[in-house]
């Protein structure tokens, strides 16, 4: 090799280095949206769903949707759970045992509604009734 190729294998060895390794990808900070979105991101997500969605019974469209659209159902479910703690004064209030008990009745009542809400919703978007 003499002194004048060199540079261009150096510079193809670079290259194909760089080619070889791993790309990590660029991940962004989580996006923060309000209650008003997440509602919005669940609806859409069902809506966009319940095509596709069994037939057999509104429970199996309900069932199937709810698999789906986990990540948006998490997503409605923190704003309202953190609406609740904010209510208690969380984080950073000590509670008591009544609040305590207290704060998770709520908590479990907000997700009996969304359950509620999701069902309806997927009545209404598969024409499906309930037995």
């Amino acid at each position: 090799m003499t002194t004048s190729t060199a540079p261009v294998f150096a510079i193809a060895a670079i290259a194909a280095t760089a080619m070889l390794a791993p790309v990590a990808p660029a991940r962004a900070a989580p996006e923060q949206l309000t209650t008003a979105q997440t509602i919005k991101r669940l609806d859409a997500c069902l809506t966009s769903g319940a095509p596709g969605a069994p037939r057999s019974s509104l429970q199996a469209a309900v069932i199937a949707l709810r698999t789906l659209c986990r990540p948006q159902i998490d997503r409605v479910l923190d704003h309202r759970y953190a609406e609740i703690d904010t209510a208690y004064g969380l984080p950073g209030a000590k509670l008591t045992q009544s609040q305590q008990a207290d704060r998770t009745k709520r908590r479990d009542a907000a997700r009996k509604l969304l359950d509620r809400e999701i069902a309806v919703a997927v009545s209404r978007y598969t024409q499906l009734l309930p037995n």
